[in-house]
């Protein structure tokens, strides 16, 4: 039985161009995909637009029609590829447009799904090994937010495999659901799902070579029993005929000798496909195994340099964080010293504040004795003009004991 496979991947903005070169096929060559064959490329199709795009200016168009209250940030989940595909034999017991009508159908159910407006591209590849479809779109959420996160939650991919599998039974494809609802599986690249189907072939190449085997030693068996049960027959005999798995000679009729010769050449045929089979299972093998090796590496390489680019900055914020220690250490010390400064003035203005008080007290007595109202009035205007004047003197001495 075939699957209906459905996955989802996420992107970047930065993911984005290349997604573009490698689904409209701008480049005529593939370094991370040896299944391409070119010469069939000119086979694909985009369902949802009549020739190539810029995914890019498509995708900010978008996003600029949401009208969204902050910037979008440069590590923010831009679009998304919905990969539609089954197995090879699936496919190969359709026809031309049977296949079409398959893509066209789940272009329908995923533009139904997460809205026509949002669709960038759904590019049919019949170029590969297996026929499958990339439908890319932005991620909206129902309320007009840009959030993948919200679309594709554990319990969301879970009804989007139930769902598709559904919509797959009720349009008359015969396929099981892709994920069994009880698995906890992660969604796997493009480029990982290639490797795994890669090693799921070897193993059902290695399951053909045993079944085949087991068929070949049966047969044989057969011929040891058909002629070790012939002694004579009535019609033409053929003396001396000496087999290599019987210990003499014997007599059999022309018809069973052609029998058990075409029998025999049709062991060695198995033989010699069981053969091939071994030889192209063995470099098939090799083959997997130098594309692991090359994404292993390849992820490696990526992640060290990533590491590497972390602990530069994360040196660079140690040596920000100790100038911020020391810049922080000598502002403390200098607010110490405010502070007793602070205390220091308050003090001496309080002193200050009752010896004008007593002064004040006996300077009004005096007046009151010695001087008429009028010229206590005029005392007093040359008074106050004079206090003003040292209070004035006073702030500045403050202020410049306050900057020392």
């Amino acid at each position: 039985m075939s699957y209906a496979i459905i996955r989802i991947q996420k992107m970047t903005s930065g993911c984005v161009k290349g997604i573009q070169l490698h689904d409209q096929r701008e480049k005529d060559h593939s370094n991370t995909n040896p299944d391409i064959d070119f010469s069939k490329s000119g086979q694909n199709e985009d369902l949802h637009n009549p020739g190539k795009i810029d995914y890019n200016h498509r995708v900010k168009q978008r996003i600029q029609e949401l009208h969204l209250p902050k910037a979008v940030r440069k590590d923010a989940i831009v679009m998304c590829q919905c990969l539609v595909t089954s197995d090879k034999q699936f496919f190969d017991k359709m026809p031309p447009n049977e296949q079409k009508r398959f893509f066209q159908d789940s272009y329908d159910f995923i533009k139904n799904r997460y809205g026509e407006r949002n669709i960038v591209s759904a590019v049919i590849h019949l170029d590969e090994s297996t026929p499958h479809m990339h439908v890319n779109f932005v991620p909206v959420t129902k309320d007009g937010r840009l959030c993948a996160k919200d679309l594709f939650k554990k319990r969301d991919l879970v009804d989007l495999h139930d769902s598709f599998h559904n919509f797959c039974i009720d349009h008359g494809y015969d396929l099981d659901r892709g994920e069994s609802r009880d698995e906890k599986r992660k969604h796997l690249t493009t480029q990982e799902y290639k490797l795994q189907t890669k090693q799921q072939e070897i193993e059902k190449t290695k399951i053909e070579l045993d079944n085949t085997s087991e068929k070949l030693k049966t047969e044989i068996e057969t011929i040891k029993g058909d002629l070790k049960g012939i002694t004579a027959f009535d019609d033409v005999k053929l003396d001396k005929i000496n087999l290599p798995f019987m210990k003499g000679k014997i007599i059999v009729s022309e018809s069973q000798y052609n029998k058990n010769i075409a029998l025999g050449k049709m062991g060695m045929t198995t033989i010699r496909e069981n053969q091939r089979l071994k030889i192209d299972n063995e470099k098939l093998s090799q083959s997997n195994q130098a594309e692991i090796r090359e994404k292993v590496s390849q992820v490696e390489d990526k992640y060290s340099k990533v590491l590497e680019k972390k602990d530069k900055e994360i040196d660079t914020l140690k040596i920000d964080n100790d100038v911020l220690k020391q810049s922080n250490e000598y502002y403390h010390n200098e607010n110490t010293k405010i502070g007793m400064k602070v205390s220091k003035l308050s003090r001496e203005n309080k002193r200050l504040t009752n010896e004008i008080k007593v002064n004040g007290k006996a300077l009004d007595k005096v007046i009151t004795q010695h001087l008429d109202n009028e010229a206590q009035e005029v005392f007093k205007k040359e008074l106050e003009k004079e206090v003003e004047k040292q209070a004035k003197s006073i702030v500045r001495s403050m202020e410049m004991d306050m900057e020392r």
